[in-house]
């Protein structure tokens, strides 16, 4: 990939433009809200939004937590999965 004349090669994840990487990181995403939902019947802390929708990799949520609790349902779903940047 070139961006402002600077070449950069991808070296983790899906090779962005095919088209099952949609497909994939929805299958990967539902994973991850499934394996949180799991998490918020050991902690009482993570309050399961009254809705969720995701479309690919953005999610969608109406909670009636306040901002701390959103926020650290926030924090826990992130830290499923190691960030690749750490």
């Amino acid at each position: 990939m070139v961006l402002d004349g600077e070449y950069f090669q991808q070296i983790f994840g899906l090779i962005m433009g095919t088209n099952v990487v949609p497909i994939l990181t929805n299958i990967y995403m539902a994973l991850l809200e499934n394996e949180l939902k799991l998490k918020c019947e050991s902690d009482p802390k993570i309050i399961w939004p009254i809705l969720f929708k995701c479309f690919i990799d953005d999610g969608f949520g109406i909670t009636k937590g306040v901002r701390e609790e959103v926020i650290y349902w926030i924090e826990k779903f992130n830290e499923l999965r190691k960030n690749c940047s750490d």
